[in-house]
């Protein structure tokens, strides 16, 4: 009952959900959707978007999927949770186990030959990769190239069965410079 008691209080809309799924609302919204719909009708496209899946990554692996105005959430508020999704490099595990924090540090960890425990944060792994800070350069770009072999083989999926465009955030997408490439390679595999 905490949204509706919120919205009688503040008179606004309420929306109690996780990340995943409230990333995906905001930015079909008033963030991706609409600017990418702004930019087709700009060049005289007559194609508009009604449909979005969003993915992000950051502590966990988180989605959502957005349709003809409503989140979907699924029957049991699951939908749309692509972390749950099969790890193409680790079968053994679901997607997140790579697309995530605990992700970078363990590839990074193991690339190192160092235990977790020691291993950097993901901004330090980051700059490592970028040659900003001393360190295993090569296990800091693997870190980052499986997070996104893993992830976009789940976009890969998700996309083919909810036939959308993607749009990306989280607190690892800040190193999207080295997270796209491999993905879009990744997609646009046989």
């Amino acid at each position: 009952a905490l949204g509706p008691f919120l919205e009688r209080k503040f008179k606004i809309p309420v929306f109690i959900n996780n990340d995943g799924d409230l990333f995906t609302l905001g930015e079909a919204m008033g963030g991706f959707l609409p600017l990418i719909n702004a930019e087709l009708k700009k060049n005289g496209n007559p194609k508009r978007y009604k449909q979005l899946i969003g993915a992000t990554f950051g502590t966990g692996y988180g989605g959502g999927l957005f349709s003809q105005n409503d989140l979907i959430t699924g029957d049991n508020s699951a939908g749309g949770e692509i972390n749950r999704m099969g790890n193409i490099l680790y079968p053994e595990y679901t997607a997140e186990e790579s697309v995530s924090i605990r992700g970078v540090k363990r590839v990074f960890a193991r690339e190192s030959h160092i235990s977790v425990e020691d291993c950097p944060e993901p901004f330090d792994i980051y700059k490592i990769a970028k040659g900003e800070l001393p360190g295993n350069r090569n296990a800091a770009i693997m870190a980052f190239k499986e997070l996104a072999i893993v992830a976009a083989d789940s976009l890969a999926n998700t996309i083919t069965l909810f036939d959308a465009p993607v749009v990306i955030g989280g607190g690892l997408s800040g190193a999207h410079d080295l997270i796209l490439p491999t993905l879009v390679e990744e997609l646009n595999k046989s």
